[in-house]
């Protein structure tokens, strides 16, 4: 009712996983797996968009790895993948039509990965790339489905050491100016988009 408080959020996360080195040490990865409930999380009031009601229970699990090291002298990798699958396991029928909770990608990758050049005519120079990739997510307000494509972005580095006091780096992110929401959610606002194309020029001196 009006004026009424929310009951108060509550929740339960369990995570189990695994953690290895490889390659001498040169590599290491984890993997894990996930569960997290939570009840009573706040959400719009279907029946008066100015007030919020309390939510039925949802799940959330999946499993997440990551790998990161250098796999040979000059070269670093960083890779990532979470796999997320939510459901709506007790609220009205109104509660469970919103899926509010696929505005979480099922999957999403990462991966980044730079080169030092040490000897020869590029010693000094550095350069790197990486891409960050996400499956769809969604959400329904009553009839009207509020959906983000899969999409892609790019990521690029070059850097230079002068000497061993100086470096710079210069950093473009979004490289091709993709345009998308990192979220989604309903005609009247509360969708919003990615960080276009930037970029960044670092210089780092150390005494």
């Amino acid at each position: 009712m009006n004026g009424q408080l929310l009951d108060p959020r509550t929740g339960k996360q369990y995570e189990i996983g695994l953690k290895g080195e490889f390659l001498d040490k040169r590599l290491n990865g984890h993997a894990a797996l996930f569960r997290m409930e939570d009840e009573n999380r706040s959400m719009t009031d279907p029946d008066n968009p100015l007030f919020s009601m309390a939510a039925g229970k949802m799940r959330s699990q999946g499993f997440e790895a990551e790998i990161s090291g250098s796999p040979a002298p000059g070269w670093d990798i960083t890779a990532g993948y979470a796999y997320t699958t939510t459901k709506t396991l007790k609220g009205t029928e109104e509660q469970k039509s919103q899926q509010y909770a696929f505005i979480t990608p099922r999957h999403t990758f990462n991966l980044w990965t730079k080169y030092t050049f040490a000897t020869g005519t590029l010693e000094g120079l550095s350069l790197g790339a990486g891409v960050r990739s996400v499956s769809s997510m969604y959400r329904l307000n009553g009839p009207v489905k509020f959906e983000q494509r899969p999409y892609t972005t790019v990521s690029a580095q070059a850097g230079y050491r002068f000497n061993k006091h100086l470096e710079g780096t210069l950093t473009v992110n979004n490289l091709f100016d993709k345009v998308y929401y990192q979220r989604v959610w309903a005609a009247y606002g509360s969708n919003y988009y990615g960080e276009p194309r930037s970029v960044m020029l670092n210089l780092r001196a150390t005494y």
